[in-house]
């Protein structure tokens, strides 16, 4: 099992807040991205080629932990409901936590990476720990 760190939002970042990712989540059982796009950074082929069935991510800016339950799938731009979101690379995913206080105190975004998609490896560094001991809480 890898941690990931996943920041689920479009371009129009300013304009969709917690509640939007969290109606995502909720009602679609899906995280996900576009296809590909200008400096990706190799984002849509992690998400295809790296991430695995049990893997556990973060999605930001809710903090909510979800495990991936299914390999990577991709719908046709016709089928996005552009009112609840907008990717076509999907995973389905299982809720696992959301947003519990005792690991909101003192958190710091600025711990994980400002990218779409990242893993996190490092044991000895606060991301790691952060997630690792949230999920070993559960």
């Amino acid at each position: 099992m890898t941690y990931w760190h996943m920041q689920l939002h479009p371009d129009n970042r300013a304009e969709f807040d917690e509640a939007m990712v969290w109606n995502i989540l909720s009602q679609t059982k899906t995280i996900g991205m576009w296809h590909e796009w200008e400096n990706d950074g190799g984002a849509p082929s992690r998400f295809k080629d790296t991430m695995k069935i049990g893997d556990v991510v973060l999605i930001r800016p809710n903090l909510v932990l979800v495990q991936i339950v299914s390999d990577w799938y991709q719908i046709e731009e016709s089928q996005v409901n552009k009112d609840l979101d907008w990717y076509t690379l999907r995973r389905d995913i299982q809720i696992i936590s959301r947003n519990c206080p005792e690991n909101s105190k003192g958190f710091n975004k600025s711990i994980f990476k400002p990218a779409t998609l990242s893993t996190i490896q490092a044991v000895d560094k606060m991301p790691y720990k952060y997630i690792d001991s949230w999920y070993n809480r559960l």
